[in-house]
């Protein structure tokens, strides 16, 4: 594993939106019969606004959903990916699939295409904060997640994931430390983080066809690949990714949590 840089950045429930140059809005369409194109954020609205167009006439014979997103929360994603997934519907990437996007979007496809110069970029799961939070000893935290994280364990198996995706993210993304942000309610999952020396992770082509089967188009073939690409995509500086390689997804997870130390304050930037 390689890091683009070693410094701490917090991690939460929240998306990653705010890491992009530019968050454009959530917009999905249908101007062709075989795809339907979405763009933006994935929250309750653009779900809402997908599941639209997926009801629509122009869209009975739609087989692929062309998608360019940075994530959004985990509860609309798993809805995204249950349409997904029912109605048979593949999964296209143009320009950027980040966090929820790629755990729970792409991964729902029945067939995976990826454009070239295209990124498929994973994030923290809710299992994974939960189980941070109480190696740790914070309990208020791990018990906030605890619901939310057995809906995406619930999700993932029906979609036919049934590796560990907490494991491999935190031998991903390596955190480092845990945040309670006492800004936000005991009751609101914000409140609760943790801390990496990355954002996101992306795993090798031979990791992600064990994890999701075949992948047609591109693939970054190694971290100077991946982090060329970066530089071409619409992400800030702050953007720092590990790049996991090997065949073997077992080798590179870490399926006990470490107790982990509450992060310094001053490496905490307001809880996006």
């Amino acid at each position: 594993m390689r890091f683009a840089e070693v410094v701490v950045r917090i991690g939460s429930y929240a998306g990653i939106c705010f890491l992009m140059a530019a968050c454009s809005a959530s917009k999905a369409t249908n101007p062709d019969a075989d795809t339907i194109y979405f763009s933006g954020q994935i929250d309750a609205a653009s779900v809402a606004r997908f599941v639209q167009v997926l009801r629509s006439p122009s869209a009975e014979g739609a087989r692929w959903i062309e998608i360019t997103s940075a994530g959004g929360d985990a509860p609309a994603g798993f809805a995204m990916g249950h349409l997904i997934h029912d109605r048979g519907l593949s999964v296209r990437v143009k320009g950027y699939c980040v966090s929820a996007c790629a755990q729970y979007v792409f991964l729902a496809g029945k067939f995976k295409s990826v454009e070239p110069k295209s990124l498929v970029l994973f994030h923290n799961t809710l299992g994974m904060i939960e189980r941070l939070h109480r190696a740790a000893g914070e309990r208020e935290g791990a018990d906030a997640f605890v619901p939310v994280a057995k809906q995406e364990t619930q999700f993932l198996h029906e979609i036919g994931v049934d590796t560990d995706l907490t494991a491999l993210a935190m031998g991903g993304l390596g955190p480092v430390c845990i945040t309670v942000n006492k800004q936000f309610a005991a009751s609101d999952l914000k409140r609760y983080g943790y801390g990496s020396r990355v954002v996101a992770f992306g795993v090798s082509k031979q990791m992600i066809e064990g994890l999701a089967g075949p992948v047609q188009g591109y693939w970054p073939t190694d971290y100077p690949d991946i982090f060329h690409t970066l530089r071409i995509l619409p992400f800030n500086r702050a953007f720092t990714v590990a790049w996991v390689s090997g065949v073997a997804i077992k080798s590179q997870m870490r399926p006990i949590a470490p107790a982990l130390p509450f992060c310094p304050s001053m490496t905490v930037p307001r809880n996006r």
